[in-house]
């Protein structure tokens, strides 16, 4: 799709866009893309920074206002709805855009064991006594 197709979508800088996440056919979250913190122009003009965005290249923005697993346990001081697990269904639907569904898998083994961290060998006095 090209910008031009959402343009009567805007409210300022902003694409005033619905967005709905559920997970298997639970809506867990919706908001609207007005609401973003910065606009998709600023988010790319960031990503640019140092390097070149070229068509083709996928840019996340994250997830709606309420869309966030973590964002939920944060406020809700417990794990509803609970973590994904293989076998979740996880769909986003963006106004105008589409529907983009996957399926959470389980992770693989590690190919190498990751070693245990070091202790700490240096001790500094910061009691300012010293």
């Amino acid at each position: 799709m090209t910008a031009d197709e959402l343009d009567g979508h805007r409210v300022d800088d902003r694409l005033d866009l619905a967005a709905e996440v559920s997970v298997n056919g639970s809506r867990i979250g919706e908001d609207t893309f007005a609401n973003m913190a910065w606009s998709f122009e600023e988010m790319v003009a960031y990503a640019s920074r140092g390097t070149r965005v070229r068509a083709g290249d996928v840019l996340g923005s994250g997830t709606t206002g309420t869309g966030c697993l973590a964002e939920f346990w944060g406020r809700r001081q417990e794990r509803t709805p609970p973590p994904l697990a293989p076998g979740d269904v996880v769909t986003m639907t963006v106004e105008g855009i589409g529907t983009l569904t996957n399926t959470v898998v389980a992770t693989s083994a590690p190919l190498h064991e990751i070693p245990r961290a070091r202790p700490a060998r240096h001790r500094r006095d910061r009691s300012g006594t010293a």
